[in-house]
């Protein structure tokens, strides 16, 4: 049962598709809100970017756990550090921005409501350089997946038959 997880090496990637759409929902959820003046925007922007922090430190700590598992001879690991800094400061800034939106929204502060857009577009920008890096982490240097089948698959011999029995050279 859930043959993905038996063998699984790292489990920060099955966290950090949540604070991604978290954050870029909380961002169009804001916009149509600032349009439409309809509060069930404003409620389920809030509800998302506190769903994104929460997520967001999931994340971060899996990384860190996942990034022990690596070690410094990974490659790609120079990498690791860029991708690791951003989201950090991403998620920091996350969690103060869910920490402001709640107190703006229990004392009714509209000034600090009014530069939620604002946060939500550097954080939105700052989420989508960091999990560029992290994709650039998974796609090119094979972070997050199994290493060891990869190195099996890519062993080509010249001349060899696959199950339907069709002869080619790699």
């Amino acid at each position: 049962m859930l043959e993905g997880f038996q063998n699984i090496n790292a489990i920060h990637p099955i966290f950090v598709h949540f604070p991604i759409a978290f954050v870029i929902g909380a961002l169009v959820m804001e916009i149509i809100f600032i349009f439409k003046k309809d509060e069930r925007f404003k409620k389920f922007a809030e509800w998302l970017i506190y769903s994104g922090a929460f997520m967001a430190i999931i994340a971060v700590l899996s990384g860190f756990k996942d990034t022990d598992f690596f070690g410094h001879s990974a490659p790609g690991h120079n990498i690791v550090h860029s991708h690791r800094d951003i989201m950090i400061c991403m998620s920091g800034i996350l969690v103060l921005t869910a920490i402001t939106t709640f107190l703006s929204q229990k004392y009714d502060i509209k000034f600090l409501r009014k530069t939620l857009i604002l946060s939500l577009l550097i954080i939105s920008s700052l989420l989508i350089y960091g999990a560029d890096i992290g994709a650039n982490l998974v796609f090119n240097y094979g972070h997050g997946v199994n290493t060891t089948q990869n190195e099996q698959d890519s062993v080509h011999h010249d001349d060899h038959k696959h199950e339907e029995e069709r002869d080619h050279k790699h």
